[in-house]
C-alpha cells in the first residue's frame, strides 16, 4: 500500500477506485462548464488526452511533476482558445459532432505519433507523483470554484446562457465572449484531469482516450444533471462505484447496470440535481428564485 492508502485506511483497490472517481469528477466538470454556458461540447475529453500525454512526457523527461501538470494545463488552455475560435459559430448538435471528431482525432494521434506517445502500446513507468489526497484537494478546489461561479448574478447569467442564448443577449450578456471563456476553462479542466490521471496511474495508452471515456462522461452528466455544480460529483461516483456494488451479479452486471441508468433517466430526466431541486420545491412550495431582470457585460 502507498502512504496515502495507509493514511486513509483504504485497500489498494478502494484507493484506486476513489482516484478514478476523482479524475472523472474533474473531467466531468470540464464538460459541465461548457454545458452550463449553453455549449454541448465534448472537447474536454480530447484535452484530457492531450493533458495526459503532455504531463507524462514531461514527467518521463525528469520534469518536476507540479510543473508538468501546470504546463499541460496551460497548453490545453491555449489550444482550447484556438479551437474555440474555430468552432465558435457552431451550436447544439453541430458543436457536439465537431468536438466528438476532435476527441477521435486525439486518439488517432495518440496511436500514430509513436515517437512521442509510444503508439498503441502507450507510455509506461510514468512517475506516480499524484496520490488520493492531492486529487481530492484539486477536485474540491475546482468544485468550490464552479459552485461560486454559479451563485448570484454570475449564476443567473449562466442559467440564461444554458436555457436561451437569445434571452441572455437581450438581457445584455456578452454571449460570444462568455462562451469563449467557458470553452477555455473547459479545455483547461480537461487537460488538468488528464495530467493528474497520468501522474496517478503511471500507465497511459490510447485506450484511455477511447470512445468508452466519452460514454462515461455522458453517463455522468445524465445521471448527475447539469443544473448545479454537484451534479458531476454525484454522477462520477455513481459511474465508478456502481460496477463495484453490482460486481456480485457476474455476467448479468452490465445488463442490470444499464437498466438502472435507464430507469434513473426516465424517473429523473434532470438527473440527481433535478431530484434535489424537486425535494426543495416540495419542502418550500412557495419559494422561487427571482428571474434575472438586469445583467451587465
Amino acid at each position: 500500500m502507498t502512504t496515502a492508502t495507509l493514511a486513509l485506511g483504504l485497500t489498494g483497490s478502494a484507493d484506486s477506485t476513489i482516484r478514478s472517481g476523482l479524475v472523472l469528477v474533474l473531467l466531468a466538470f470540464s464538460v459541465h462548464v461548457a454545458v452550463r454556458s449553453g455549449m454541448f461540447s465534448l472537447a474536454g475529453v480530447g484535452f484530457y488526452g492531450i493533458g495526459a500525454y503532455a504531463a507524462a512526457v514531461l514527467a518521463l523527461g525528469d520534469q518536476d511533476p507540479v510543473l508538468a501538470v501546470v504546463a499541460a494545463t496551460a497548453l490545453c488552455a491555449v489550444l482550447g482558445a484556438g479551437l474555440g475560435i474555430v468552432l465558435g459559430r457552431l451550436r447544439a448538435l453541430y458543436l457536439a459532432m465537431a468536438t466528438l471528431a476532435f476527441v477521435l482525432l486525439v486518439q488517432v494521434l495518440a496511436i500514430e505519433w509513436e515517437a512521442v506517445t509510444g503508439g498503441a502500446l502507450g507510455l509506461f513507468g510514468v512517475p506516480a507523483a499524484v496520490g488520493t489526497p492531492v486529487l481530492g484537494t484539486v477536485a474540491a478546489a475546482v468544485a468550490a470554484g464552479v459552485a461560486l461561479a454559479e451563485r448570484g448574478r454570475s449564476g443567473r447569467i449562466l442559467e440564461a446562457l444554458r436555457l436561451d442564448d437569445q434571452l441572455a443577449e437581450a438581457l445584455g450578456v456578452a454571449v460570444v465572449r462568455r462562451r469563449r471563456v467557458a470553452f477555455v476553462v473547459s479545455s483547461a479542466l480537461g487537460g488538468l484531469a488528464g495530467a493528474l490521471a497520468a501522474l496517478s496511474f503511471s500507465v497511459l495508452t490510447p485506450d484511455d482516450v477511447s470512445f468508452s471515456l466519452i460514454v462515461d462522461v455522458l453517463t455522468i452528466i445524465v445521471i448527475g444533471g447539469t443544473a448545479a455544480w454537484y451534479g458531476p460529483v454525484i454522477g462520477a461516483f455513481v459511474v465508478v462505484w456502481l460496477p463495484e456494488v453490482l460486481g456480485f451479479l457476474g455476467t448479468a452486471r452490465p445488463l442490470v447496470q444499464g437498466a438502472l441508468v435507464v430507469l434513473l433517466i426516465v424517473l429523473a430526466p434532470e438527473g440527481a440535481v433535478g431530484l434535489v431541486h424537486a425535494v426543495r420545491r416540495w419542502r418550500r412550495p412557495r419559494s422561487s428564485d427571482p428571474l434575472p431582470t438586469e445583467v451587465v457585460r
